[in-house]
């Protein structure tokens, strides 16, 4: 082999691989995927995986504030419509200045993308992790500045006395089921949604998913939005598996329907396996003592 075409091929390994995520999945075709790269053990690895989960942290600490903020009675008493757009409006705006791999700083969400295939169970794990820690920190942060007389148990949601336990979990899993459904359809990319409209209709999925679920549960549809102020306040109740069960099921079944009902358009044919590039890799190990 002469020394030309030696560089030109490692030239063109080089460029194939410029990226820690792509040497990565170029190992994973080379040696067949295990059973640890399906669940993403690998991630952590890669230099902007703890970049995600920190701005995960950081959503999840805005949208709690934010979202047991517009609750509280500081004077004069908030609508649920007051509530829902200032819900859906910060959803809204996250998920605009946020990266790709987002975790929608909602448990539910976050795994219904993992049933979606959009997300491995390692960055599922961790970011619902992350999510709890947000929503405690958000909680906590409303508690400090929050004057005690108008505190309150700080937007704690609670199903309505007169509702059957059984009932709000149907109601939390219908409105998760909506809010997961326009997120799938939001990013599926046969749609051709523009980045403005795909936020857009996530956020004003919200904010209709609040107005009607508010008189009955409040509207959890995100596990933590319950869990963060009732840790802080002490409110735990008996009732709060339903603010996690519900929205959690309602994320399984809206993936799963997406996938095998809603999606609309042709189906694609698969695209034949490549050929495991062991090529490269023999060139790249081999280019040094070329001449």
């Amino acid at each position: 082999m002469s020394g030309e075409e030696g560089e030109s091929k490692v030239s063109t390994y080089e460029t194939y691989v410029s990226t820690p995520s792509e040497r990565t999945v170029l190992l994973v075709k080379a040696r067949g995927e295990t059973w640890r790269d399906k669940i993403g053990l690998y991630e952590p690895t890669e230099p902007n995986f703890w970049r995600y989960v920190f701005a995960e942290f950081v959503y999840t600490l805005i949208f709690t504030i934010i979202a047991c903020g517009c609750s509280l009675n500081l004077g004069q008493p908030r609508s649920d419509l007051h509530q829902a757009v200032c819900v859906g409006g910060i959803v809204a705006v996250l998920i605009t200045v946020s990266a790709e791999k987002l975790g929608y700083f909602n448990p539910a969400l976050s795994f219904g993308l993992l049933v979606a295939g959009e997300i491995k169970f390692v960055r599922f794990f961790v970011y619902a992790a992350v999510q709890v820690a947000g929503s405690c920190a958000g909680a906590g942060l409303l508690y400090l500045y929050t004057p005690s007389n108008v505190r309150g148990h700080l937007g704690t949601l609670s199903i309505h006395d007169d509702l059957l336990v059984g009932v709000a979990f149907v109601v939390e899993l219908t409105l998760t089921f909506i809010v997961m459904l326009v997120i799938i359809a939001a990013r599926d990319p046969d749609n051709q949604f523009s980045l403005l409209q795909s936020n857009m209709v996530v956020g004003l999925s919200v904010a209709v998913a609040m107005l009607m679920g508010m008189p009955f549960t409040g509207a959890g549809v995100n596990p933590i939005r319950a869990f963060g102020p009732a840790a802080v306040t002490g409110n735990l109740v008996h009732e709060h598996w339903v603010y996690w069960v519900g929205p959690l099921v309602g994320a399984l079944c809206a993936s799963l329907s997406y996938k095998y009902i809603f999606k609309l358009g042709e189906e694609k044919p698969k695209e034949k396996a490549q050929p495991m590039p062991t090529v490269h890799m023999k060139i790249k190990s081999t280019s040094n003592s070329s001449v």
